[in-house]
């Protein structure tokens, strides 16, 4: 029996690989009761959710009116810069302070597109660095430095 849709296939696969993982490993928490919920019973709820959405997206794969749809080859350029900007995010971050690290993180992250153009990596700076630090600064109050700590941050 072969999936008409392997997009959803393999998209339902990983759900249900993710999910076991991630609730076997809470499952070594104490889960509690639904009225005392202990620190395993949220992971071990969400991971059974995960693990029935994947399911059903994978059932999905396979009835007769998915389209015949393929999974194209992975596009290494972008997931590499992606995952390596928020990787230099995350060591410039005590140095750099949230601002400057922020702004490295969308710069590095724009170069993924083949597309980029300055002025729209600019306005993507000024927007998601001021929601950024309105959600985690101000909000959230997440204790890192904002400014670099050569500044005094």
């Amino acid at each position: 029996m072969n999936p008409r849709d392997h997009q959803d296939f393999f998209a339902g696969l990983m759900f249900i690989i993710i999910g076991a993982a991630f609730g076997s490993a809470a499952g070594n928490y104490d889960m509690g009761t639904a009225s005392r919920m202990g620190p395993g019973y949220f992971p071990v709820v969400l991971s059974g959710l995960l693990v029935v959405l994947g399911l059903v997206i994978l059932v999905g794969a396979f009835r007769k009116g998915a389209p015949h749809l393929s999974v194209e080859p992975i596009v290494w350029r972008p997931l590499v810069t992606v995952l390596g900007a928020i990787a230099l995010f995350a060591f410039a971050l005590p140095k750099l302070g949230f601002v400057l690290s922020m702004i490295v993180l969308i710069v590095v992250s724009s170069l993924a597109a083949h597309d980029s153009r300055l002025r729209d990596t600019m306005i993507s700076c000024l927007v998601l660095l001021v929601f950024s630090w309105v959600v985690f600064v101000q909000l959230l109050e997440v204790q890192f430095p904002t400014w670099p700590t050569f500044l005094g941050g």
